[in-house]
C-alpha cells in the first residue's frame, strides 16, 4: 500500500485498494456465511446439547471476524496515507467503548453479550474507519455493499460445497453424521 501515498489519481488508489477488500471478502464472507447459517448444526452434531449454548456467540463471532478481516488492510491504508495518528484515535475508542461496557455486558447477558458488544463495536469502527479511508483513496464507504455482494449463483455454490465439506469431515461420526447427512441439497428444488 505504500504506492498509494505516491499516486497521484484518485482512481487508482481507489483501484489498489478495493481490489485487495475484493479478494480478501471472497475468501471471508462464505466462511462467515457458511459459519453462521450452519453454526446450530456444527454444534449440535459434534458436541451436543450441552454446548448449544455457544451457537449465538460463535454466529456473532464469525460477523465480527468478517468485518475485521476486511478492515484489517484499512490501517495501512492510513499509515502509507499519512495518517497513523487515525489509528490511534480509532483505537483509543474502541478500548475506551470496550472498558465502559465489558463489564455490565457481561454480568447482564454473558458470553453473548460480549459477543454482540464485539460485534457493535466492529461495525461503528467500520463504519468509521471505511469512511476515513474512502476520503484517503477516493471510494465512498457504499462501494463496499458491492464487494460484498455474492451472486445467487455464489451464494448456492458456496453452500452446497460448505455441506459437501460437512458431510466428508464428520462421515467418521454416526451422531453427527446422521444430523449432516438429512441436510437438503442447495438449489436443487428441494
Amino acid at each position: 500500500f505504500s504506492r498509494l501515498a505516491g499516486e497521484k489519481a484518485g482512481q487508482a488508489r481507489a483501484r489498489y485498494y478495493l481490489t485487495v477488500v475484493r479478494y480478501v471478502s471472497w475468501i471471508t464472507l462464505p466462511i462467515a456465511a457458511a459459519t453462521i447459517l450452519f453454526a446450530p448444526e456444527f454444534v449440535m452434531a459434534l458436541y451436543g446439547e450441552t454446548w448449544a449454548p455457544v451457537i449465538l456467540p460463535l454466529q456473532l463471532l464469525a460477523g465480527y471476524g468478517l468485518i475485521r478481516s476486511i478492515a484489517a488492510n484499512m490501517g495501512s491504508i492510513f499509515r502509507a496515507m499519512g495518517k497513523p495518528q487515525w489509528l490511534t484515535y480509532i483505537a483509543a475508542w474502541r478500548l475506551t467503548t470496550m472498558l465502559v461496557f465489558l463489564y455490565p455486558v457481561t454480568m447482564r447477558w454473558g458470553i453473548a453479550g460480549v459477543s454482540a458488544l464485539s460485534l457493535v463495536v466492529a461495525v461503528v469502527d467500520f463504519v468509521i474507519s471505511a469512511s476515513l479511508v474512502g476520503r484517503l483513496v477516493t471510494a465512498p464507504w457504499f462501494v463496499y455493499a458491492g464487494l460484498l455482494w455474492l451472486t445467487d449463483r455464489e451464494l448456492r455454490v458456496t453452500i452446497q460445497k460448505g455441506i459437501q465439506q460437512a458431510r466428508r469431515l464428520l462421515s467418521q461420526r454416526p451422531v453427527a453424521s446422521a444430523a449432516i447427512m438429512e441436510t437438503p441439497q442447495v438449489g436443487n428444488g428441494e
